[in-house]
């Protein structure tokens, strides 16, 4: 099913339920109120948000409901690149890279 603005097509509702949007997806209305975007999945799920070309998938952030503890987790083309779990404990798969006016604090 396909959904048309003068003449193009805006939107596309496949056979499996799936939106191919041709423009930009806005939640909320003004800059003064809210907008969310929830991604939900099955218990034991990711929630998923994926980053890709035409071709490939080249980043996703995503929120690992079955690993335990959760964890929240960004990745590059295919590689986990820093994961922070349910604890607020970050884990950087590569190196920590900061400017010279920056500043890493350890707290007990």
């Amino acid at each position: 099913m396909d959904f048309f603005t003068g003449g193009t097509r805006a939107l596309r509702l496949d056979a499996s339920n799936n939106a191919t949007f041709a423009g930009e997806v806005n939640v909320g209305t003004t800059a003064s109120g809210d907008g969310t975007l929830n991604i939900i999945a099955s218990t034991g799920e990711q929630s998923i948000i994926e980053f890709s070309d035409t071709t490939n998938s080249r980043g996703r952030i995503y929120y690992d409901h079955a690993s335990s503890p959760e964890k929240l987790i960004l990745e590059t083309t295919g590689t986990t690149a820093m994961s922070i779990d349910n604890g607020q404990n970050a884990t950087f798969a590569g190196n920590v890279i900061h400017g010279s006016a920056a500043y890493v604090t350890q707290t007990d």
